[in-house]
């Protein structure tokens, strides 16, 4: 398994990279843009482009998160309870922003990007915790169409906030 800073090949010849929650995600990408202006990933790949919206994502940071999709980005998003679809760069990073932005406590379990034909597959999982709930987890999956170096399709699986037993809770600290 490749490490962060790593893209590693499978066994099927496909390019990946996987982190665990003891890597550090600022050793593999510099900051997602904050200004609010769009930047090209230029020579990074489309795996970077994965890494780089999971750390802004954990990173809370939205709007680094909206500056990586396309102004006319199309979401489609399986979750509890039913389907969504959302137009548009900022609606898009405030779905997230209403999954996880509220968060008290936000760890990253395991993530990881990687290539599949013209798609980009970016998946991570989540302990999240909010004011006076017990840690819940969570994880998504994302299929994404690039163009330009910008998200221009996002189409998501999500587990739903699962509870996480009090045993878990106590191996993880």
């Amino acid at each position: 398994m490749a490490g962060l800073g790593e893209a590693g090949t499978s066994t099927t010849g496909v390019r990946c990279l996987e982190m665990d929650a003891a890597s550090t995600l600022s050793a593999m990408v510099e900051a997602a843009p904050r200004s609010g202006k769009r930047s090209v990933i230029g020579r990074r790949s489309s795996i970077e482009l994965g890494v780089q919206l999971v750390a802004a994502l954990t990173e809370r940071d939205f709007e680094g998160l909206s500056a990586m999709l396309a102004h006319d980005v199309r979401m489609r998003a399986l979750i509890p309870p039913g389907p969504v679809e959302i137009s548009g760069a900022e609606p898009a990073a405030a779905r997230f922003a209403r999954w996880f932005g509220d968060a008290q406590a936000l760890e990253l379990v395991h993530s990881g990007s990687e290539e599949v034909g013209d798609r980009l597959h970016v998946f991570y999982r989540l302990r999240v915790r909010t004011e006076g709930n017990a840690w819940k987890i969570v994880e998504q999956h994302l299929f994404c169409e690039l163009d330009a170096g910008y998200i221009t399709a996002l189409d998501l699986v999500c587990s739903g906030f699962r509870p996480v037993s009090k045993a878990r809770c106590e191996l993880a600290r």
